[in-house]
């Protein structure tokens, strides 16, 4: 799986100013038309009639769903596409936008508004209230308060030029395209979401509707993910590490399990063990779910209640043990070495006679000192 990093700067290297149709550098939007058709199907049909008894892998609305899943990731680096040839052709009439307006989304909605229309400060006025325009909305309803000053401002002294029309309607049905690959998106992720409670309700439960199609999108199946080794799980969906970079980050497997909902909050220190534990309890899950013995996700509670009560106990701090009464103290003098050399040691520094004799007062009589600036010689 191609790191999203790594595609944004790719698409960023591109040169997309001469290319005269944006269909011909993004297609996704042909293969997600026949793929919304069929969830709009399966969304009018009840619930009811949607699970059936057998292998849930063979129902043909499972495998709408691990696609939906695998064309929502897909969508963002689209969306990357869309908004770099947008920037490449519209760079001509403001080309101080892109740097104003970062958000792909938000910037499509801006050229579709403004357009080739005049860039003075009544016409800038006028367009945020406006709704004559592809969108029927205005600039205030797609920028906020300080945004939208930014770009009135920018628009009165920018220094671009009238595009063509050929040019301008280029660059509107990129604007619909990346509109619409937005829609789809949020149609895609909203159709996984729901449908995960149908098809895998115990993994749901456990680690939430948006991780869990993540796995059984990189298991390919809760049949292949019933059958992973635990200790593989973590390493699912994480990114890889160049060489010659750093490599002390602390944990190095940060997937899809990495940034669920439940790891989300424990401390970093205990992700590791964190990760470990649930890895284990969701391939039970998934077991569960394979031959539907728990249709309304009452195991799948059990083994998040579980998981819970563990990570807890890693988590709460150890159990004070009271305080310590300090030693008795010992005031005995300590020993001191004895033997020959010791002795010659301490004749060595003893006080001579004659010194002992120096130092001896005479009794009722005042003694002289002497020593510099004290005696009549100095």
């Amino acid at each position: 799986m191609e790191d999203a990093e790594a595609t944004k700067a790719k698409v960023e290297k591109m040169q997309l100013g001469a290319v005269k149709d944006v269909r011909s550098v993004a297609s996704l939007m042909q293969t997600l038309e026949p793929v919304l058709e069929k969830i709009n199907h399966y969304r009018s049909q009840p619930t009811a009639q949607q699970t059936g008894v057998g292998n849930i892998e063979d129902h043909p609305e499972y495998h709408l769903l691990t696609q939906s899943n695998s064309l929502s990731t897909m969508i963002d680096g689209e969306v990357a596409l869309v908004h770099k040839f947008i920037r490449d052709h519209y760079s001509t009439r403001f080309p101080e936008l892109e740097r104003l307006v970062t958000t792909p989304l938000e910037y499509a909605k801006v050229v579709a508004i403004i357009g080739n229309g005049p860039m003075d400060a009544e016409n800038i006025k006028a367009l945020q209230t406006s709704t004559d325009n592809p969108l029927g909305v205005g600039l205030k309803a797609v920028l906020d308060g300080p945004s939208l000053m930014i770009v009135t401002v920018e628009a009165t002294t920018s220094k671009g030029r009238e595009m063509a029309p050929e040019e301008l309607q280029r660059v509107r049905q990129a604007c619909e395209m990346m509109i619409a690959l937005h829609r789809a998106k949020q149609t895609l992720t909203e159709y996984v979401q729901s449908r995960m409670n149908i098809f895998a309700p115990n993994l749901t439960v456990l680690i939430g509707s948006l991780t869990a199609a993540q796995l059984l999108n990189a298991a390919g199946g809760l049949t292949g993910l019933s059958k992973t080794p635990a200790c593989n799980i973590p390493s699912w969906g994480s990114k890889k590490r160049q060489a010659g970079l750093a490599t002390n980050i602390g944990i190095r497997q940060q997937g899809y399990l990495y940034n669920s909902d439940i790891i989300r909050g424990i401390p970093s220190d205990l992700k590791k063990q964190a990760m470990r534990i649930v890895a284990a309890k969701l391939v039970l899950a998934a077991r569960v779910d394979r031959i539907h013995s728990s249709p309304d996700g009452s195991t799948g509670e059990q083994l998040k209640s579980a998981c819970l009560e563990r990570l807890e106990k890693l988590t709460e701090p150890p159990p004070n043990k009271g305080q310590r009464a300090l030693p008795v103290p010992d005031d005995k003098p300590a020993r001191k070495r004895g033997g020959r050399r010791a002795r010659k040691a301490k004749e060595a520094l003893a006080m001579t006679e004659l010194r002992k004799a120096q130092n001896r007062m005479a009794f009722g009589k005042e003694e002289k000192e002497v020593g510099y600036g004290t005696g009549e010689g100095t």
